[in-house]
């Protein structure tokens, strides 16, 4: 364990007004003062998920699939082993844990709501199944539980995500081809492409009982899963129609809510859609000329986040935004947050911290609150039932509809521990957050003060352990020699 206070690291630049900020104090509001590194990886790690408040997964291009335990680092099994990279990474519940819960509630495992929606698997299921896909067209499917291999799947063809269908009853592989399987890993059905499109790599379910797809092409595909009433175990894909608004290839395709998805692209452009009517609703971050003089892009949308089922964080160049898509405007807008592209976001410490990573090796951590809370007070409870509305706050969330320009949050810590391109970030409050990247490592982002009394309590419990015995020994009275393990020399 490492322990790092208001460390910045050894990137120093040059900056103008205007630039990208910087830390000039002790961070007296970054709380993340603790680090682990992992290093079981032998190649870059791109993949984190969490399995639940005790565990983690981690996965890589060495293809190792890594169980961790929150609370230590401790790694608990190798779940996975291909021989190429690891492309996605899916957890799910087995059949018989949605069957029993949904019998408890008296619903019916129909995968589809009134309106035709896909349902998500039910919330608060552990799941059963850590499956994961490869460059190598296979498909590993692991009992979490049991720590067993299940299955090896053969894809059709290359698969690039994994996407829970019908409550988490089934699964589609996408890649060059769609296929779903059965949460079993029975093959269902197998639509193949046209040789010439490149590959998927978002499938997102919608009414109607459809799939939209997104590749490298500035078009979307719909296709249509129909199930026959007569074999409702063997459903059958179409492809339907192409939604071209985009004028550069897609990068991000994300579902807001029942009613819409949005969608962005390499020119910066994000697209919200109508789910029922397949067509635009709006449109922001749009540019007449979205290249600069050396050719590139600027602009392009690395990272697309869906909140409440109203708002877009968007991973845009160097920095970032946050859209409101009801009142179509944009409420949080740092232009310049790294030095440079930005690969990852996400809310930490319960909501009141926004967390960003980047090629540029840095985790920066950003708030919106002009007031000074010290880092503990930022790991306390909040009456804020979202995110959005923790890091927000209520009187912004209130007032950014009135407002004439976008907040800008306010730079409140830097992290530095990578020595090379941060791929992802997982929060994991109460104990804090991981990141992985391409120096091979995971980081254990731990809250300094919670890990010193934790500590403390260790160290309290022990010497009290140690009296009881004490009491009770023949020899009580007796002085011990002092442990090796031990250094008295503390206290």
């Amino acid at each position: 364990m490492f322990r790092a206070l208001g460390f910045q690291g050894g990137r120093q630049e040059s900056l103008s007004e205007g630039d990208v900020g910087e830390i000039t104090d002790d961070q007296p509001r970054n709380s993340f003062t603790e680090l682990q590194l992992l290093d079981r990886h032998k190649d870059i790690v791109r993949w984190l998920a969490k399995i639940d408040n005790s565990r983690f997964v981690s996965a890589g291009d060495d293809g190792s699939v890594i169980v961790w335990e929150t609370e230590t680092g401790r790694p608990l099994r190798m779940a996975g082993s291909h021989k190429r990279p690891v492309t996605c990474v899916l957890l799910l519940p087995s059949l018989s844990t949605i069957m029993s819960s949904m019998s408890h509630d008296g619903a019916a495992i129909s995968g589809l709501d009134d309106n035709g929606i896909h349902v998500p698997p039910p919330t608060g299921l552990l799941p059963d199944w850590l499956i994961t896909s490869s460059s190598d067209k296979k498909i590993q499917m692991w009992n979490i539980e049991q720590g067993k291999h299940h299955h090896t799947l053969q894809a059709p063809g290359s698969v690039k995500c994994l996407v829970p269908l019908y409550q988490g009853t089934m699964f589609c592989s996408a890649g060059n081809s769609l296929t779903i399987w059965s949460s079993e890993g029975e093959m269902m059905c197998n639509c193949p492409r046209p040789k010439a499109d490149s590959d998927i790599h978002t499938v997102v379910p919608i009414r109607g009982n459809r799939l939209v797809v997104a590749s490298d092409r500035p078009a979307l595909s719909v296709y249509n899963v129909e199930q026959p009433a007569s074999q409702p175990n063997k459903p059958n894909i179409t492809f339907f129609r192409m939604l071209q608004p985009h004028k550069e290839s897609i990068r991000c395709l994300v579902a807001v809510s029942d009613a819409m998805l949005a969608s962005s692209s390499l020119d910066g452009m994000i697209v919200l859609w109508s789910t029922l009517a397949l067509s635009p609703m709006r449109k922001f971050n749009e540019y007449e000329k979205y290249r600069d003089n050396n050719h590139s892009f600027p602009h392009c949308v690395h990272h697309l986040v869906a909140l409440e089922g109203r708002y877009l964080l968007a991973a845009i160049g160097s920095g970032f935004c946050m859209f409101d898509v009801i009142v179509a405007m944009c409420v949080v807008k740092r232009d310049r947050a790294h030095l440079s592209t930005v690969n990852h976001m996400a809310f930490v410490a319960g909501g009141t911290m926004l967390c960003t990573c980047s090629e540029d090796g840095m985790i920066r951590l950003w708030s919106i609150s002009s007031s000074e809370p010290s880092a503990e007070d930022s790991f306390k409870p909040h009456a804020a039932s979202s995110p959005v509305e923790t890091f927000m706050g209520e009187r912004e969330l209130i007032s950014h509809r009135k407002a004439a320009k976008p907040i800008s949050p306010t730079l409140i810590g830097q992290l530095s521990g990578h020595s090379g391109a941060v791929q992802r970030l997982l929060d994991l409050t109460p104990d804090g957050f991981v990141s992985c990247g391409s120096d091979q490592l995971l980081i254990l982002w731990k809250h300094g003060v919670n890990e010193s009394q934790k500590r403390d309590e260790a160290v309290r419990a022990y010497l009290h352990a140690g009296c009881d015995n004490e009491e009770h020994s023949p020899h009580a009275g007796q002085m011990s020699p002092p442990r090796a393990d031990f250094d008295s020399s503390i206290f």
